[in-house]
């Protein structure tokens, strides 16, 4: 069974080395997935960022259905840009975007960055504290139509074509949460800046915030 060799599923946690949400060694046009993961701020409310980094996008090998699709360049891959990712608050984590939850937004890995999960500027404000948040990720390799609550999913492959034939895409997923009370105006914008700063005795960053439980991994289509 593919996903039993290839999905991680734990139970609340720091994250460590070799947790990983997202582990697909032959992605196809088409193929798709869900993730629920379980955010749970200690005692006090909080404000959550997600950020990737540590990106990898390769070109590995340049065969010839890549050149022929105008796809010239080493060592640098197109993978990123056609694995869409659509976020949303999960209240129910059940993995599917109901009627009353939350949509975060639309965008491909490559062009996440830092995404602001509960900021200043974000509607619904900070994560309950002692409470568990559940956040919804569904990813596609090809066009993602935007969902509207309460119906499926909606991932075509066809427009991948083969420029990103024999290319791959690895990135870390890091969590950044900070604790609302004396940090009013946070914004996940100046996350970068933080990280380079000394802690706050409040503060709480990256993995070592957060116990996240990683509940679901979904299902992947050819």
């Amino acid at each position: 069974d593919y996903f039993r060799s290839h999905c991680s599923l734990w139970d609340e946690k720091n994250l460590g080395p070799g947790d990983t949400f997202f582990n697909f060694d032959d992605v196809k046009p088409g193929d798709r997935g869900v993730n629920v993961i379980s955010l749970h701020p200690d005692s006090n409310p909080a404000w959550a960022c997600l950020s990737t980094v540590n990106e990898k996008d390769l070109e590995n090998t340049n065969i010839e259905p890549e050149q022929s699709a105008g796809d010239m360049s080493m060592p640098q891959g197109e993978l990123s840009p056609f694995l869409k990712v659509f976020a949303w608050w999960d209240t129910d984590a059940d993995g599917r975007y109901d009627a009353g939850e939350r949509a975060i937004g639309t965008t491909d890995f490559g062009s996440l960055g830092t995404l602001a999960l509960a900021d200043a500027a974000t509607i619904g404000g900070a994560l309950p504290g002692g409470a568990v948040s559940y956040l919804g990720l569904f990813w596609c390799a090809g066009t993602l139509t935007p969902p509207i609550a309460g119906n499926a999913f909606l991932c075509d492959g066809e427009g991948m074509g083969n420029v990103a034939q024999t290319d791959s895409y690895t990135a870390d997923i890091s969590f950044y949460a900070l604790q609302e009370r004396g940090n009013e105006r946070f914004s996940c914008a100046d996350v970068n800046k933080l990280k380079k700063e000394e802690p706050k005795q409040d503060e709480k960053k990256k993995e070592e915030s957060k116990k996240v439980d990683n509940r679901k991994e979904g299902e992947r289509r050819r």
